[in-house]
């Protein structure tokens, strides 16, 4: 925590090589065996919803790597703090395997932020 007398420190850019990685890695984790058993505990709709945006988001990477990436590499390194947030609070909450009805809405958070940069399928 910083100090009254010291800056806020402003969240600094974000690569498109960076931000790729970090949604690669997640996209990774949402298909681990642990996650995927978390997940099949959820309630019947929640499961679906989980399911759908996990498909979601891989359908999305795919566009980020074959789009004409230097048409979108600003629109999405102007969104990598927000990005690397709630990709952070996503990562959070699958690496204590806490809260699982939340991970949808994180997902769909991270999701809603690409949705900026790609047009939603």
């Amino acid at each position: 925590m910083t100090s009254p007398s010291e800056p806020t420190p402003q969240p600094t850019e974000t690569s498109f090589a960076e931000l790729m990685a970090q949604l690669r890695l997640l996209e990774n984790q949402l298909y681990s065996s642990v996650v995927v058993e978390q997940a099949k505990q959820l309630p019947e709709d929640e499961k679906q919803s989980f399911a759908s945006g996990r498909i979601h988001l891989t359908t999305l990477i795919t566009e980020l790597n074959t789009a004409e990436l230097a048409s979108i590499r600003e629109q999405l390194e102007a969104e990598g703090p927000a990005l690397v947030e709630g990709i952070d609070n996503l990562n959070s909450s699958l690496a204590h395997l806490e809260n699982a009805t939340s991970w949808a809405q994180a997902l769909n958070g991270v999701i809603g932020l690409l949705g900026k940069v790609v047009p939603l399928l």
